[in-house]
């Protein structure tokens, strides 16, 4: 399920520690060329990087760690070796194929390699290196805008509605689309009746999400696949760490009096700082929905730079529970006002409301995330949650946003779904698309 090759390749040659900037392709700096969404192709995962020293490299060149950082709109900056002359890097497209574990929110790890041919001998050495995405820093808070938001309700859902029955993807894309879906899974239990040997089973879950002789017979046992991250009480955040730790699965833990937020707005904050020191790189807030229903925008802005500030270097995700919203336009508002307080993602619920995640309301929040985005030049990520429980659902979400944002969206660090029974499902149609026979239920246990 590799997919055909990009012509996206571009390469540069530097003197010694000059810094390498990705030059424009194909009139965009920094960005993929991808094929028509006939295809049905999922853009692949990240850029391979190939570093070829030249003869004058010593026979023990020193081993040290590159930083790599993608900028929004700018493009890849690389830090070259001290120890070449000149190096020659190429970008191209990567298959889940090669290295690449998910670290943190914002980094991805890959492997670079150095082959040196010093005296006719051909050396290889293999370092890492991190792959780092810039957090929306947010903006000033501009009611203008705000109040400027209209949305068509009929319109969307007339968009939305006949969206399943317009794109589909069948057969091997299928299951190509659904073990991608697989990273983009937030694997989440929130239960009262959780404990850590529950968590323990959960974590181990996203560590092998697919059965050893589903990935066999599908040809991906050198792909990556593990899950976006595992979605906990903050009770349960140090089980969840110790559980995955050396896996680079981030823990998310949602916090600030989840799920109606009605706590004390002291004890909100506390619950974030103590959520981040025992393990939490990415933290799930409610906001108070009182402040969206009375229009009180300067409140709601003011509520979520203070938990970004809380964060730190954890990932913010705002969840708007949009199932308590009245209309779609309160929700593209605090959509619009979530990301200019510094949101890293907005969410849709809590899963926890009898109305969650819906299209129509999934629509106008990434539309809320494109104008930001073109904006700000600032990518916001989006996931939606509570009552996405089936691959054909799941399909649907990621053929919106495909549609809507584009490839650069279908990876963890811009899109996830918040849910808990998904996985069993996506699980059950790839052993179909193997063998042909749909299994029971019970032959892919969660926990």
């Amino acid at each position: 399920f590799d997919g055909k090759p990009s012509p996206c390749t571009t390469t540069a040659i530097a003197p010694q520690n000059e810094k390498l900037v990705h030059q424009p392709v194909n009139g965009r700096t920094g960005r993929h060329v991808t094929s028509s969404f006939d295809e049905c192709e999922p853009r692949p995962l990240a850029v391979r990087l190939k570093q070829i020293a030249s003869t004058t490299v010593p026979p023990t060149p020193p081993i040290e760690q590159k930083i790599i950082r993608r900028e929004p709109s700018v493009g890849i900056n690389i830090d070259l070796s001290p120890c070449a002359e000149f190096v020659y890097i190429q970008f191209e497209e990567l298959t889940q194929q090669q290295s690449m574990h998910l670290t943190s929110p914002n980094e991805l790890e890959l492997h670079l390699r150095i082959v040196a041919d010093p005296q006719g001998t051909s050396t290889q050495y293999t370092t890492d290196v991190s792959l780092s995405f810039n957090r929306n820093p947010g903006t000033p808070l501009d009611l203008d805008w705000v109040e400027r938001v209209h949305v068509n309700r009929s319109a969307v859902e007339r968009r939305t509605t006949s969206l399943p029955g317009r794109r589909t993807v069948k057969q091997a894309w299928q299951a190509a689309w659904l073990m991608r879906a697989i990273t983009l899974i937030d694997l989440t239990t929130l239960q009262g009746d959780d404990t850590p040997g529950n968590v323990r089973r959960l974590c181990a879950k996203a560590r092998s999400p697919l059965r050893s002789d589903i990935i066999e017979a599908l040809g991906a046992q050198e792909l990556p696949i593990r899950v976006g991250a595992v979605c906990v009480f903050h009770e349960m955040v140090s089980s969840a760490a110790a559980a995955l730790h050396g896996s680079n699965i981030p823990v998310a833990a949602v916090s600030t009096g989840f799920p109606t937020g009605m706590t004390p707005f002291p004890l909100r904050v506390q619950e974030i700082e103590y959520s981040v020191e025992a393990g939490a790189a990415e933290i799930d807030i409610v906001i108070s929905r009182r402040h969206v229903l009375t229009g009180d925008w300067r409140a709601l802005y003011d509520e979520v730079r203070a938990y970004r500030q809380a964060c730190g270097d954890a990932h913010l995700k705002t969840i708007l529970e949009t199932g308590e919203l009245p209309t779609l336009r309160t929700v593209q508002q605090a959509s619009l006002v979530c990301m200019m307080a510094g949101a890293d993602f907005i969410k849709t619920s809590t899963g926890k409301v009898t109305v969650n995640a819906t299209l129509p309301v999934g629509l106008t929040m990434v539309r809320a995330i494109r104008e930001y985005a073109e904006r700000t030049g600032c990518p916001v990520g989006f996931k939606p949650a509570g009552g996405i429980r089936t691959a054909k659902q799941a399909l649907d979400w990621m053929i919106l946003i495909k549609e809507e944002l584009g490839d650069d969206w279908l990876q963890p660090h811009l899109f996830r779904f918040g849910a808990s029974s998904l996985l069993a499902d996506i699980e059950r149609q790839l052993e179909h698309a193997v063998t042909g026979r749909y299994s029971a239920s019970f032959r892919h246990p969660m926990m």
